[in-house]
């Protein structure tokens, strides 16, 4: 009777490790499933909660000003949100960097205040508290020209001679008659090393230089603020 309940008791060892495994092998595979779906509803969160708005649309273009529309966005999936949505009319100026020209919560907008016969990259982008879009494609646009279009052009700047020789031509870009006694072109240089001597001269083999009116201002450099001393 010893040798058997021996063997009986070595055979009931056996078997309780395989159980055991069993059991620990189950618990992982649920605890792996849990975390695959765990990180699929993570992805899924992370994606734009909005569609992309359409490409703007000019409308109306004037010298100072420009009307846009674009296709509106839309909550991505079912329930939506009830917040306004905010578009931003943007300027691309490299990879994820914008520059902001304007916002609003519909889907067009008149910008003001812009210079005239001026290129733009436009794009839209839409937000809410809730989410975000995709940025819309671009759209080149150009801002009307006014009465008149200035071109200029650079001659020379080399340093050896010390001269900036420019051309500028004013073209009518108007209806009307343009009376070039009422135009006024402004030429910004910036001084540099002190030496503040100019001296402004007209091409007078020029047709019509010499109803050409020059004039030379002067503007100081902004103060500074001093610096607090210590004690």
């Amino acid at each position: 009777m010893g040798p058997v309940g021996h063997i009986h008791r070595r055979t009931s060892t056996n078997r309780l490790p395989v159980m055991r495994a069993r059991r620990v092998t189950a618990a992982a595979a649920v605890a792996g499933l849990l975390s695959l779906l765990a990180v699929t509803a993570a992805r899924a969160d992370d994606g734009p909660a909005l569609t992309t708005p359409g490409a703007p649309v000019v409308v109306a273009n004037e010298p100072h000003q420009l009307t846009l529309t674009w296709t509106p966005s839309a909550w991505v999936g079912e329930p939506g949100g009830t917040e306004p949505i905010t578009y931003e009319v943007l300027v691309p100026l490299g990879p994820n960097t914008y520059r902001g020209l304007g916002s609003t919560q519909t889907p067009s907008i008149t910008l003001t205040a812009l210079p005239p016969g001026t290129e733009y990259q436009v794009a839209i982008q839409a937000h809410t508290l809730g989410g975000y879009s995709d940025t819309s494609a671009t759209t080149d646009l150009r801002t009307a020209y006014g009465r008149a279009k200035v071109s200029y052009l650079n001659l020379d700047w080399a340093p050896t001679d010390n001269q900036v020789q420019f051309v500028a031509q004013v073209v009518n870009t108007g209806t009307q008659p343009l009376d070039l006694r009422t135009v006024r072109v402004d030429y910004h240089v910036r001084f540099e090393g002190g030496n503040t001597s100019l001296v402004t001269e007209c091409d007078w083999a020029a047709l019509g230089c010499d109803r050409i009116q020059r004039q030379l201002f002067y503007f100081p450099p902004p103060s500074r603020t001093p610096s607090r001393g210590t004690c």
